[in-house]
């Protein structure tokens, strides 16, 4: 059992590689990017910035490096100084409004598996009228408890 996990967690190692970097190259497909953006922004508001100080934040971004070296300096960052990043959008560090939104997911979850794993045990347990046979009592059961949790009956 312990090698089917080790090998397990080994082959999620190049999963999550390859779906980390497909996620980035979808993400920097759109045209353009942050700072044009940014200057269309203040265009709209009538602040103007000019050419130069757009070629200034690109470099200091690193937008104008190759996709490999941007998704590399991105990847590297997360994984060994646990840095996701600071939103521009935001204006905040990307791990924080990650925690900040995980915590209240995981409580939703939590209780939304309480809620509906609880419920095969409150629709099954109201008694059978009259002579009825126990696969037509169980089977209520079997179904509730499928929707509750699918994934064991995907086995």
């Amino acid at each position: 059992m312990i090698a089917f996990i080790g090998r397990r967690a080994l082959l999620a190692i190049p999963t999550l590689i390859f779906i980390s970097f497909i996620s980035f190259v979808i993400i920097q497909l759109p045209p353009g990017d942050y700072v044009t953006s940014y200057a269309a922004q203040l265009r709209q508001q009538g602040d103007y910035i000019s050419i130069a100080q757009e070629a200034i934040m690109r470099q200091n971004m690193g937008l104008n490096d190759p996709i490999l070296v941007q998704y590399w300096r991105w990847i590297s960052n997360i994984v060994f100084r646990g840095d996701f990043g600071h939103s521009l959008e935001w204006n905040a560090p990307v791990g924080s409004l990650i925690w900040d939104r995980l915590a209240l997911t995981l409580a939703i979850s939590s209780l939304s598996s309480v809620f509906t794993g609880s419920s095969p045990f409150r629709s099954a347990s109201i008694p059978p009228q009259g002579n009825i046979p126990f696969s037509t009592t169980s089977s209520p059961f079997s179904i509730f408890w499928a929707k509750a949790f699918p994934i064991s009956c995907s086995h």
